[in-house]
């Protein structure tokens, strides 16, 4: 893993104050997304009938857009945090593609989600470690935000 600060997204994060943002070797990136989302495909669009996001239940948890625009980082938050019990220390990855994956930890996401989606917005993915219940958050280009549940 690579520091967030030793990369070219440094620049997305300028100006937050975050720690433990790190982005994963193209290698490692692959080798995840391949594990955890979908083996023969490269970012969300191309995302098979098959795999688990898109037949998963969506749920609609909020908006980014607006928030974002408006620099409120606190509604994102507290929605995100409003859907799941997971702890702050829970490492979670935030899949931008299939060779771009970011890895943090939840508390360290909320605080600075807005970085994150600054480096990619275009239906971005996030998926706990440990992801035995299949969960995810989706945030789509239109400026919504889906968790996403499929326990098969």
């Amino acid at each position: 893993m690579i520091p967030i600060e030793e990369t070219f997204y440094s620049d997305y994060f300028e100006g937050l104050e975050c720690q433990g943002v790190f982005l994963l070797r193209e290698d490692k990136a692959k080798l995840a997304w391949s594990q955890e989302i979908e083996p023969n495909s490269s970012s969300y669009f191309d995302l098979s009938d098959e795999c688990w996001i898109v037949k998963g239940k969506p749920l609609f948890v909020g908006r980014w857009l607006e928030a974002f625009n408006n620099d409120d980082n606190n509604i994102v938050a507290e929605a995100l945090r409003s859907t799941v019990q997971w702890s702050d220390e829970t490492v979670i990855k935030f899949f931008a593609k299939k060779n771009a994956v970011f890895q943090t930890t939840w508390g360290e996401f909320l605080k600075v989600w807005d970085g994150f989606l600054t480096a990619e917005d275009d239906c971005p993915i996030i998926i706990p470690e440990f992801n035995n219940s299949r969960l995810a958050f989706l945030f789509r280009p239109i400026g919504d935000i889906l968790f996403i549940r499929n326990d098969v």
